[in-house]
């Protein structure tokens, strides 16, 4: 019997801005309304139910039309007897390995290629004193009460332009550390420096996502929307990576902005004098990452890495090879690359 399997739908949930998806997905999959909390006493029952049709239907070969250009998708064949063994069994409960929840509402910055200005209307949040982001902290306190959580393999990930203006950030995670959770991933500008995270560091496995893209403030300030931050951005990666956290140093390539050898060469000597701030046992703490722009490529199976791009990413991987660097990228980015042979 045909089945379809993907890692992140089966074992991911994702609490978006303004709706709740199955998975990361560039909030392209299947998705569910936001809580109102206050009037709607079933919200918890009506999210597990929609989240496990979800996950049950594509084992069971129906596949929802906003999975059907995933990248992460594989078809796969399963047995008569457990194709029958599923449907029968309605009321198998399913655990959680990687929640999601971001707070795209709020950031000190206005990048280029952000996907969230249609919350922001590209203007920058500096401001901001209280989440518009629905309060997560119930839902979270909801899925540990209810045991739905994978508590020795869950992974929470923390993402948004900026976690340093969400009020609610720091309660989260005390929550999530009293509970037991090992694995903890953020997704930041570093625009300020958080000694909670540091802390949590300690006996939590840590690992943060940050978005540098520029290896000079010229461009940096062009892509952050005219932030001029560079340096304490620096600054603070440095600590972060000193006090044993495991940093992916995010390239994002825009297209007329730093997508050239020149600029990539400036973030690789940037990536060089980071290393050379750190403790020696911290020295393998950093990862450089480059990215296609998201709005160029939405994980799209008909998207093609321009020529122009390729040139970049051999002069990265070499770049890493020769300077003792894991390179990373998306996984999508990955599997082109292997058929365009760098």
């Amino acid at each position: 019997m045909k089945s379809y399997f993907c890692k992140r739908l089966y074992e991911e949930i994702n609490f978006d801005a303004d709706n709740v998806y199955v998975c990361c997905g560039n909030s392209l999959g299947p998705s569910f309304c936001t809580p109102n909390l206050s009037n709607d006493k079933n919200y918890y029952k009506n999210l597990l139910t929609w989240r496990k049709k979800c996950t049950k239907d594509a084992y069971l070969g129906h596949l929802a039309k906003e999975c059907k250009n995933c990248n992460m998708l594989e078809e796969r064949e399963i047995s008569y007897l457990d194709y029958w063994k599923s449907k029968l069994n309605l009321n198998t409960p399913f655990k959680l390995k990687n929640i999601i929840v971001k707070s795209y509402r709020q950031c000190e910055y206005s990048c280029v290629y952000c996907l969230e200005h249609r919350y922001t209307q590209g203007k920058k949040t500096l401001d901001v004193s209280k989440s518009q982001f629905y309060d997560f902290v119930p839902i979270l306190e909801s899925l540990i009460e209810e045991n739905l959580i994978d508590k020795e393999n869950v992974r929470l990930e923390i993402q948004g332009g900026s976690i340093s203006v969400w009020d609610e950030f720091e309660n989260i995670l005390q929550i999530a550390t009293d509970y037991g959770i090992k694995d903890i991933m953020y997704h930041t500008n570093a625009f300020k420096y958080i000694p909670q995270i540091t802390e949590v560091a300690k006996f939590a496995n840590s690992s943060m996502s940050i978005s540098l893209d520029a290896g000079c403030k010229e461009t940096y300030k062009v892509i952050k929307g005219n932030c001029d931050f560079f340096e304490q951005v620096i600054e603070n990666i440095i600590k972060y990576a000193n006090a044993g956290i495991q940093i992916s140093l995010k390239y994002i390539i825009v297209k007329n902005l730093n997508d050239n050898i020149e600029e990539l060469s400036k973030f690789f000597h940037v990536l060089s004098y980071i290393r050379s701030k750190l403790a020696e046992q911290n020295k393998k703490k950093i990862q450089p990452m480059l990215e296609i722009d998201f709005r160029e490529s939405l994980s799209s199976l008909d998207y093609q890495i321009p020529p122009k791009y390729l040139e970049l990413y051999s002069y990265a991987i070499e770049y890493c090879k020769n300077n003792g660097y894991s390179f990373g990228c998306q996984d999508f980015i990955r599997k082109l690359l292997r058929t365009s042979k760098i």
